[in-house]
């Protein structure tokens, strides 16, 4: 009985790893290419003066802007708080009201030169099931500062966060 060498020479082992090769080679070539077309899909675009205007006019209500989303973030919101508390609890009511949005709490304790403190993130997903998202953060809570006037640190971004939240639904 011939016995079958599998080598390089031989011819019935030559087909399968050219079959083999050329199927890795096509693999590689489509992620190349998908990799090349999601560049390009989600590429930086230059907008024009005209939609410059039209984005302006999505959130134009300043008056709206102060009383509704900046007035109830303008307090004290160090973590572990009643004020902290009360931000958050605003913060994902506004989130629910717009009746888009997925929204997670991340609670965990740290320790803080005050102790150990209790965080919560609110982790707001707009379409949990898209594979690319687009990521807007920062922080809702305050520092504990004493003798310090002011709660604008945080609120006026996370302000403007929930103004962009609202203005997606229109």
């Amino acid at each position: 009985m011939p016995v079958c060498r599998l080598n390089a020479e031989n011819p019935v082992f030559r087909a399968p790893l050219l079959f083999i090769l050329i199927i890795t080679f096509l693999c590689f070539l489509i992620f190349i290419l998908h990799e090349y077309l999601t560049r390009v899909k989600h590429g930086i675009r230059e907008i024009g003066a005209k939609q410059y205007q039209c984005f302006s006019t999505i959130s134009d209500n300043s008056d709206d802007f102060r009383q509704n989303l900046l007035r109830p973030l303008l307090i004290e919101r160090v973590p572990g708080t009643p004020g902290n508390a009360r931000a958050r609890q605003f913060i994902i009511s506004k989130l629910q009201s717009i009746n888009m949005w997925d929204i997670e709490l991340d609670t965990f304790d740290e320790m803080t030169p005050y102790g150990n403190v209790e965080f919560t993130n609110i982790i707001a997903t707009l379409d949990s099931t898209a594979t690319r998202r687009l990521v807007l953060a920062c922080h809702y809570d305050s520092k504990e500062l004493s003798n310090f006037v002011g709660s604008t640190v945080s609120s006026v971004p996370f302000a403007v966060l929930l103004d962009l939240a609202i203005s997606l639904k229109k």
